[in-house]
């Protein structure tokens, strides 16, 4: 992620000259309630192939519990999920396809603990290997096939866990057959073709294997996966090539990126996750991973404890700055969504026509309001301009007064929902981060005010001024971090894991890139949050400006932006799971995700 030239001027010190001076121990409590959430097991890490990989080693070589002995933990986990399925051995076929990976030695070695159970277990491997040797090293099959390929990169792919295995079918009077099933009729097939050690697109034997697993899904086969389905990569998600369609994936110990990143989410059916005796201990070397989430936590308790003794003033102080001239419903969700969530205080700042509506619909918020924006200047005469030196229209000075006023009244504001994008708007932007200081517990910006502050000469300067006094979260959507990184839509969606931390980095600031996976990072933090809450119902008009409300509810409440902006995420997505437990997604409103808050 880059910033155009005339960005690149305005956009401060290097980050690691205003580290210290920023950071003065606001941290301390996330990473306090951090240790309590890995404690409680509420927080996942979502690891890489190599996270995964190197946790693994690190279990058996530096730990020393032999890989033999994790294998069959993992073995044991994939049989007892089809022994749930399907009680009824006597009446239960099963197909074992398995690779030429560790991934293949854990299916065999699960059909073999499925055969002792008396069910009716075939084994098949596609090919003789090379193949699917070449797609885990990142070769391709031809050069694979080279003498001039190193012997290290075939070592590298371990046949030892899988020939005990055949060792052992073989003791068993059981043969591993090459090839393709023909005139096979299963009830399940194990796929353990691939694992996550895959890195580049199927082909071949392996990839004729993973089309004829999806055709006897097809047929009525229930399919598990091993660890990951084969084709997906455990890092990004991503269909290399073809990909299994599993009912059930069952993983071991650590979740990975590619179970909750699309595709991958959706071809891994069910997730079940076994522990198998690599645990935290094996992060000791390397550090932990990059990536976390929530998966089983209570959206609420991720909030500081609710004081007994505390009143309106103590909950937070809330300004709204949202709402156009004939737009008032962004300002009403956002405003409601944080009184729902439970502030002590909302203060719209809009224009006035909204005023009567925002009177009859949320009675409980007191208005500020505005007719006009601007002064009535002609051409350039009287122009302010910002500490960068750039023309912005001036601001009406009865607005900025109203505005400073409210500013200083409130504890945290939101700015953007509705907003709209003319110039008196970018100055009010403009003047918000300018005066940022008056926020003592921080600034959410989205919407209108993101692709502002895209647009807006010399306000990257005053975002990083602003970020570098008080806590500000940014939640713009792919098109809008499109825009403030100046990359199409499709460049972020790849990039993203990189270009967010790099923009929170060099703004200051906390940046949640909403998406169906909506990812956040933050100035100061090393790790980065995947949220696995929600679903499609999300997709719909106003749910962004009930974040934004929510977001500055949870700043307003004293949690510093990284904390804030998790929270945020995570409990506006569990507001829509909640939702599609009582009726269809595609049918979930905005104003149900608010009613919903009031009942979590």
């Amino acid at each position: 992620m880059s910033l155009s030239a005339r960005d690149k001027s305005d956009a401060g010190p290097p980050f690691r000259e205003a580290l210290f001076e920023y950071d003065g121990g606001r941290n301390s409590a996330w990473f306090d309630r951090r240790q309590e959430k890995e404690e409680s097991g509420s927080m996942e890490y979502l690891l890489t192939a190599a996270e995964m990989a190197a946790a693994d080693r690190t279990t058996s070589e530096k730990i020393g519990i032999p890989s033999i002995v994790l294998m069959e933990r993992a073995a044991l986990a994939v049989a007892k999920a089809v022994q749930e399925d399907f009680p009824d051995a006597s009446d239960t076929e099963i197909l074992v396809i398995a690779g030429k990976g560790n991934n293949g030695a854990d299916a065999l070695a699960a059909g073999r603990i499925l055969l002792d159970a008396g069910y009716g277990v075939t084994f098949y491997s596609p090919d003789d290997g090379r193949d699917q040797k070449a797609a885990l090293s990142g070769e391709s099959p031809e050069n694979f096939r080279k003498e001039s390929v190193k012997e290290s990169v075939k070592e590298s792919v371990k046949e030892s866990s899988l020939d005990i295995q055949r060792g052992i079918l073989e003791a068993y009077g059981c043969r591993v057959f090459f090839g393709l099933p023909r005139n096979e009729h299963p009830n399940v097939v194990i796929d353990g073709i691939f694992g996550t050690g895959l890195s580049r697109a199927v082909s071949g034997k392996a990839e004729e294997a993973i089309r004829m697993v999806n055709c006897l899904r097809e047929r009525g086969a229930r399919i598990y996966s091993v660890d990951i389905p084969s084709g997906v990569s455990a890092t990004t998600g991503e269909r290399l090539g073809a990909a299994v369609q599993a009912d059930v994936t069952v993983t071991f110990s650590f979740y990975k990126r590619g179970h909750f990143l699309f595709p991958g989410s959706d071809l891994c059916g069910r997730l079940i996750r076994e522990e198998i005796g690599i645990t935290k201990r094996a992060f000791a070397e390397t550090g932990v991973p990059e990536v976390f989430t929530y998966r089983k936590e209570a959206p609420m308790s991720l909030l500081p404890k609710r004081r007994a003794d505390g009143n309106k003033g103590t909950f937070g102080k809330i300004l709204v700055i949202a709402g156009s001239r004939g737009v008032s419903g962004a300002c009403t969700m956002s405003a409601q969504a944080a009184l729902r969530m439970g502030a002590g205080m909302v203060r719209v700042f809009t224009h006035e026509d909204n005023r009567v509506i925002l009177q009859e619909t949320i009675p409980e918020a007191m208005c500020s309001t505005y007719s006009s924006l601007r002064k009535e200047l002609s051409g350039n005469a009287g122009r302010e301009r910002t500490s960068s030196g750039n023309a912005f229209a001036d601001l009406d000075l009865s607005v900025e007064q109203e505005l400073l006023a409210c500013l200083s009244w409130a504890d945290a504001a939101v700015i953007g929902p509705g907003l709209g994008r003319s110039e008196g708007c970018r100055q009010l932007l403009a003047f918000v981060l300018k005066h940022a200081d008056a926020l003592p517990r921080g600034l959410v910006i989205d919407a209108d005010a993101i692709r502002l502050l895209a647009e807006g000469e010399g306000l990257y300067g005053e975002l990083l001024s602003a970020g570098s006094r008080i806590p500000v979260i940014l939640t713009p959507h792919p098109a809008e971090c499109a825009a403030l990184f100046h990359k199409t839509v499709s460049e972020v969606l790849a990039n993203r894991f990189a270009w967010l931390p790099e923009f929170a980095d060099r703004f200051h600031c906390t940046i949640a890139g909403k998406d169906a996976r909506t990812l956040v990072a933050s100035f100061g933090h090393t790790e980065r949050y995947l949220n696995t809450s929600g679903n499609d119902g999300l997709a719909t008009a106003g749910s962004g400006d009930v974040l934004t409300g929510i977001a500055a509810a949870c700043l307003g409440l004293g949690m510093e932006g990284f904390a804030a902006a998790t929270a945020a995420v995570y409990i506006h997505g569990a507001a829509a799971d909640a939702l599609a437990k009582e009726r269809s997604r595609r049918s979930i409103m905005a104003t149900d995700l608010i009613r919903k808050l009031g009942e979590m």
